[in-house]
């Protein structure tokens, strides 16, 4: 997500993700929950607050498993502690943008967004800091401005400015800036967890019981709706800025994960988010979780649209899969591609916006 002028480990992972979520084997791990039969809006609002709560945990998982990396990494800098910590770093941005088609609510609210994964990095201010003699404390991480910390500011930490980093390289001081920064970082993943957590007063809850007993939402069509509407805000956000600014500036400078050149797996998580959305599937650590989403109700009233919209998200993934690794020599010598790509994902969008929005909310 881009909170500033932009808005606001690895392919083949995420191609077997992919490729799990649209043709499941009979003997897969799949966790099967039945819909409620008499009414497809209640029963996509539970299985979407499922599928969230699942990504959101995943999302803390891998948060933790990156701050144990990193405590690691403090006690022992070795090549192989920093090449644990640079894994688990990409580990965790898989779930997180997968979340960008729940890019509602307490994302946002409670500062999670910008806390997380604000960008482009400010690198001039990050690296004030390093040659400072402040102390690199967890309450002055927090105190920092949102492009100061968070995964981008790790990125660089962990990775180098140009994707060299190495232990030997590594110094104390930046040692101990990504190990406060870290430590920041997991508070913001349990926030989120707790939001969506299945108990109590939650948002979840909130998001669940849309219609009936919510204080946020008044209909079961209000909160389906902020559900559609981040799905076709990162199928624009993802080619028209992501993609775009960094193309026609034939600069890695404007990519998302500039440092570590993360970015086309970035690119294919949202895409794998906006398909979990729809379809109700979702990957998770625990096994295939197979729900209801948005396409349980299109199914229902139109079943040509829902085959049209799996279409879509095929084409749309696999344009992303055509572009070859890394992302900073794509914009360059694969330009067709990357345009091939836009194409594919703006079809998607025009599809969830003028074809999906109408039939959810009327």
């Amino acid at each position: 997500m881009i909170v500033n002028i932009f808005k606001r480990a690895v392919s083949a992972c995420v191609c077997a993700a992919f490729l799990t979520l649209t043709a499941c084997k009979p003997d897969e791990d799949i966790v099967t929950v039945t819909p409620i039969p008499s009414n497809e809006e209640t029963a996509a609002l539970a299985g979407l607050a499922r599928l969230e709560y699942a990504i959101v945990n995943d999302f803390d998982v891998r948060a933790s498993e990156l701050r144990t990396a990193i405590i690691t990494l403090k006690a022992f800098s070795t090549q192989a502690a920093l090449d644990t910590a640079k894994a688990a770093w990409r580990l965790a941005r898989q779930p997180w943008e997968q979340n960008e088609s729940f890019g509602f609510g307490p994302v946002g609210t409670l500062g999670i967004d910008g806390n997380v994964d604000d960008w482009p990095l400010n690198l001039v201010d990050v690296k004030g800091i390093l040659a400072s003699k402040v102390l690199l404390s967890v309450p002055y991480v927090e105190g920092l401005g949102t492009s100061s910390k968070g995964f981008h500011a790790m990125e660089f930490l962990l990775f180098g400015e140009k994707n060299d980093k190495t232990a030997s390289t590594l110094t104390a001081r930046e040692i101990e800036m990504v190990d406060a920064l870290s430590a920041n970082f997991k508070t913001q993943t349990e926030k989120l967890k707790a939001a969506w957590m299945p108990a109590g007063n939650s948002f979840g809850v909130q998001f669940t019981n849309a219609g009936k007993q919510s204080s946020v939402y008044k209909t079961r069509k209000d909160a389906l709706l902020e559900v559609v509407g981040s799905m076709v805000d990162i199928c624009d956000e993802l080619p028209n800025s992501k993609i775009e600014i960094p193309l026609a500036m034939q600069s890695n400078q404007y990519a998302e994960s500039q440092f570590s050149d993360n970015t086309l797996e970035d690119y294919k998580n949202n895409i794998l988010g906006v398909q979990a959305a729809y379809t109700g599937r979702y990957a998770a650590r625990s096994g295939m979780i197979a729900d209801s989403g948005i396409g349980s109700i299109v199914a229902v009233r139109n079943a040509a649209l829902h085959a049209k919209v799996l279409a879509q998200l095929d084409d749309a993934f696999y344009a992303l899969e055509y572009v070859p690794e890394p992302f900073s020599r794509s914009i360059v010598t694969m330009q067709a591609r990357l345009r091939r790509a836009q194409d594919k994902i703006n079809q998607l969008r025009k599809t969830l916006n003028e074809e999906v929005k109408p039939l959810i909310g009327g």
